[in-house]
Order: structure tokens, then C-alpha cells, then sequence
């Protein structure tokens, strides 16, 4: 979606009475192959990006934990409704749906897991390209909003 750059604001207090903000523009590293970067809610995240069928199907189930900063990052071939839902799955996460611009356009925060029959599935209202999966109330640590627009970086190899 474009060339990988973002400004960071940093203030520092020389003294009670003067106050130094440098602005500086940064470009990351490309991401590595098969992940992407995707700048959100003021945040960076290192995002997995599942190539396969069944790395698609598979999503993040099975694993114990996702860190802060990381997410998996669901990319369709259209905007559509696409649902996903949080079976196999052993941790809550935050899962938020982008159209092809990377606007937010639904977000559900603490999506619980399940197994068996009982299992919830999350639609949005609205269709959607991208679907980035995030930790447990990232969604709110970001202040992350429905109209929000995400900067999303692909590796050289299509990430």
C-alpha cells in the first residue's frame, strides 16, 4: 500500500520552563518475507500473513500466547463478509476488519475462544479486504476506531 514511512513526535524537557519536540520521519525496514508491518492506531505491528488454505483455516489456533506488537494479518482477493471465528483457539484476541483502502470498518475486542458446537462467529456489517488479528485489548490500549485508516506494508515477496 505504499512506501513504509511514519513520523514520530518526540518532546523533551530541557528545563520546568522550555520544551525541545523534534519531528522526524522514519522509514522501517521492509518486513520480512511472508509478514507484514501495518501502522494502527498510533502502534506498529509485526503482522503473519497466512498464504495456504491451511494456514488460512488454521489462523492462530494452537498457539499459547500472541505478543504485544505482533498480529496475523488476514489478506482477501476481495472485499467481502468475511467471518472468522475462535475455535482451537486458547487466548482472546482483538480482530479488526479494513476495506481495500485500510480503513477500519468493524472491530471486535476480546473475541473469546471455543471449541465443539458453541462457537461465535464474527461478521461485520460492512464488507472487507483485510482482517488483522491482535492481541487482547489492543484494540482499546490504541484507541483504535471504526473509520481509522491502516497503513499496511508488504514484504518485497508479497507478504
Amino acid at each position: 500500500m505504499g512506501e513504509a514511512r511514519s513520523t514520530v513526535r518526540e518532546t523533551i524537557t530541557v528545563t520546568r520552563s522550555v520544551r525541545v519536540t523534534e519531528t522526524a520521519t522514519l522509514a522501517p525496514s521492509p518486513p520480512p518475507p511472508g509478514y507484514a508491518i501495518v501502522f494502527l492506531g498510533g502502534a506498529v505491528v509485526y503482522a503473519e500473513v497466512p498464504r495456504t488454505p491451511e494456514e488460512f483455516a488454521r489462523g492462530l489456533s494452537g498457539r499459547e500466547r500472541l505478543e504485544e506488537g505482533r498480529g496475523m494479518l488476514f489478506i482477501f482477493e476481495r472485499e467481502g463478509l468475511h467471518s472468522f471465528w475462535m475455535y482451537g483457539m486458547r487466548f482472546r484476541i482483538d480482530i479488526v476488519w479494513m476495506d481495500s483502502t485500510g480503513q477500519v470498518v468493524h472491530i471486535v475486542e476480546r473475541a473469546e475462544p471455543c471449541s465443539g458446537e458453541d462457537c461465535t462467529v464474527y461478521t461485520p456489517p460492512v464488507e472487507a479486504r483485510y482482517v488483522l488479528e491482535l492481541p487482547e485489548g489492543f484494540a482499546s490500549r490504541h484507541r483504535i476506531t471504526i473509520g481509522e485508516r491502516a497503513r499496511i506494508y508488504l514484504s518485497a515477496s508479497g507478504g
